[in-house]
């Protein structure tokens, strides 16, 4: 798994670094909001990140609020870091579209719970958008066959629902369309009578 951390802080940032790191994760490292809000909504950027409330540029609740607004394709899992604890802080969080809070300084037990859920639900999300992509291009590639009518090259009718062939303004007919018949210019002259032969 690719994880951000953002933290101003680094004896906290290098801690945090080095737990992940042992459990096998790639670690991007920021410093501040505002690169860990451009990160988050850049294509392929990293789907789970832990983020100080405290930083430069940006604190953590306006990097979610941001990231939430940019509406990634692939949303990305926020954890906020933080040593506040009151209700109203959790509140304010989650608010701000946090799906998680840990307390600082971290208990590594508890953080790889969170992050264990925070995958679970990353692949589940994953998973949900590579089905809603398969619907979207069955429902294209059946909205291509229905409108492909195989007509004949020769006498113009259309191979219909049943595998028959019927005239074309009947097989129109069928599916809705009305008609008037008229005669257009070019048939009109086509068909007009040969001026009579002078006599001799």
């Amino acid at each position: 798994m690719r994880i951000l951390t953002a933290d101003d802080d680094a004896v906290s940032r290098t801690l945090l670094v080095r737990t992940l790191e042992r459990w096998g994760h790639e670690v991007e490292v920021v410093d501040e909001g505002v690169a860990a809000c451009r990160r988050l909504v850049e294509p392929g950027g990293p789907t789970l990140a832990i983020l100080d409330w405290g930083m430069p540029g940006l604190e953590g609740p306006e990097v979610c609020r941001q990231v939430r607004a940019a509406a990634p394709r692939m949303q990305p899992y926020l954890v906020m870091l933080t040593a506040r604890r009151a209700p109203e802080d959790l509140a304010v969080a989650l608010e701000a579209g946090a799906d998680d809070f840990l307390s600082k300084p971290f208990n590594r037990v508890e953080l790889m719970a969170r992050l264990h859920a925070g995958m679970r639900i990353l692949n589940l999300h994953r998973a949900l958008t590579d089905r809603i992509q398969e619907l979207e291009e069955s429902r294209q590639r059946e909205h291509d066959l229905r409108t492909l009518t195989p007509i004949c090259s020769y006498c113009k009718k259309i191979r219909g629902d049943r595998d028959d062939w019927e005239p074309i303004d009947r097989y129109l007919a069928e599916h809705g369309y009305r008609f008037t018949h008229a005669i257009c210019p070019s048939c009109l002259n086509a068909a007009a009578p040969l001026p009579p032969r002078p006599r001799g």
